[in-house]
C-alpha cells in the first residue's frame, strides 16, 4: 500500500510518530521537516519507489498529499 509506505519514509525521515502523518501533514506542520531533511525525504523516495525526481519537481513537494499525487502519477509502486 503506497499511502503506509510513505507515511512510514516521512516518519522515518522526520522522525516523528506515524500516527501523526495524515493529509493535513506538510513542510508547515511536521517539526523536523526543513530543507535538508527535505533532500533526505526525496532521496528515500527515489530509492523506495523506484523513481527520479527533477529539481524542479523536488520544490514542490511540500505535503503528504502532494507527495502522494506524485507519487501516483509515477505509477509508483
Amino acid at each position: 500500500m503506497i499511502e503506509l509506505r510513505l507515511k512510514k519514509i516521512i516518519s522515518n525521515t522526520f522522525q516523528c510518530n506515524i500516527s501523526e502523518i495524515d493529509e493535513e501533514s506538510s513542510i508547515y506542520r511536521v517539526k523536523n521537516w526543513d530543507s535538508l531533511s527535505h533532500y533526505e525525504l526525496i532521496d528515500a523516495l527515489e530509492n523506495e519507489f523506484n523513481i527520479k525526481i527533477s529539481d524542479a519537481e523536488t520544490e514542490t513537494l511540500t505535503s503528504y498529499k502532494i507527495i502522494l499525487a506524485t507519487l501516483k502519477s509515477y505509477n509508483a509502486t
